[in-house]
């Protein structure tokens, strides 16, 4: 089961980002994972640009072919 992080851990992670630490950095530090954070980039760059990210995880999953 994924863990849940705050809206609020995640800006900070962004911020430390924005500040010039590396995504490598970062993770070994807030203790995430580089996909997580990675995601919440993404998450964050889609915002930037007025859209919004989809929660919906079957979007995500690979189709399995019958």
């Amino acid at each position: 089961m994924p863990k849940i992080y705050t809206d609020e851990f995640k800006q900070s992670a962004l911020e430390l980002l924005d500040d010039g630490m590396t995504q490598k950095q970062v993770c070994a530090d807030l203790g995430i994972s580089k996909s997580a954070l990675q995601a919440w980039v993404r998450d964050s760059r889609l915002r930037e640009h007025g859209l919004e990210p989809s929660r919906d995880v079957e979007s995500h999953a690979p189709r399995r072919q019958r």
